[in-house]
């Protein structure tokens, strides 16, 4: 790790243009199976069981068992997940995929977020593709070294445990 407090950690508000109450009351009514199968349709298959446990909601309850308070924490981790990196998977796994931050909300010489400050982008976040041959690795890698030199040179926040 590159980092001088040893962590690395995101913040992702997954329901950005939701207000912190939305019509949650309904979900029993229209859903009363797993909270997991519920789930489905606004998250990946292998995000689910985290949000179910950050919520503090068993992902086997019925949704119509699940109370106002746990819905309401549901809500609020939907809004406010919190994930910590804790490792990376083989080089010979890499994939490529398309889509992603637009190049144009990017600072190319800091790969920052020209929208949010001290957000930098790497890879395959950012919505660029080439074609096969190491080009992507190769755009992975130099815009991972970029973001991370700009990265090293703010101060670093000290990490909550």
């Amino acid at each position: 790790c590159v980092f001088p407090c040893s962590c690395a950690s995101t913040s992702n508000r997954l329901c950005p243009r939701k207000s912190s109450t939305p019509g949650c009351g309904g979900i029993s009514r229209i859903h009363p199976q797993r909270s997991r199968q519920w789930l489905k349709d606004l998250l990946p298959q292998r995000l689910i069981p985290i949000v179910l446990d950050q919520a503090g909601i068993a992902a086997a309850c019925p949704v119509n068992q699940i109370s106002r308070e746990q819905r309401q924490d549901l809500v609020d981790t939907l809004k406010a997940l919190s994930l910590t990196v804790t490792g990376t998977r083989p080089i010979e796994e890499a994939i490529v995929t398309a889509g992603g931050i637009a190049v144009k909300e990017i600072n190319p010489k800091m790969m920052e977020s020209k929208l949010v400050p001290n957000l930098y982008f790497a890879g395959e976040v950012i919505d660029i593709d080439a074609f096969t041959g190491g080009y992507n690795l190769q755009a992975a890698f130099s815009t991972g070294f970029v973001a991370g030199t700009a990265a090293a040179t703010k101060e670093c926040i000290p990490c909550e445990n």
